[in-house]
């Protein structure tokens, strides 16, 4: 990945700091990424960061950009549970007669790869977007 440790976050757990979330992942990523990416790497960031929130996390939510000359990534650190994530190859979108259960399939198919990484007491998801050199 880049160089360093990118540029990191600290969201309160309220429903408002998803849009703060998704311009921390723009305003990161804007000249540095295609738009494509970039809109892919908000929509995942808006799923994870919601998941956090609404699954109990009382803690600040990290939220992580880097990037470099080939890809990006977002890393949404979170506390709580981390064993109600299902394994990343449950990761599915649901019927859709179904109210929620959307977000980590969606997040599955537009990531190139997603890393999960649980330990005790948080739950650290990384999604990887590569793409051509700008």
């Amino acid at each position: 990945m880049s160089s360093g440790g990118g540029s990191t976050v600290e969201l309160q757990p309220q429903m408002a700091n998803v849009s703060a979330a998704r311009r921390f992942v723009r305003t990161e990523l804007q000249g540095r990424a295609p738009e494509e990416a970039v809109t892919d790497l908000m929509l995942a960031t808006s799923e994870l960061v919601t998941n956090a929130f609404e699954h109990g996390s009382q803690w600040p939510v990290r939220l992580t950009v880097r990037s470099n000359h080939n890809e990006a990534s977002i890393t949404v650190m979170s506390t709580g549970d981390g064993g109600r994530l299902p394994d990343l190859s449950d990761w599915t979108t649901a019927r859709v007669d179904r109210v929620s259960g959307r977000g980590l399939g969606i997040v599955r198919e537009i990531a190139d790869d997603v890393d999960v990484e649980r330990s005790d007491g948080s739950v650290a998801i990384t999604v990887h977007r590569r793409f051509a050199t700008l």
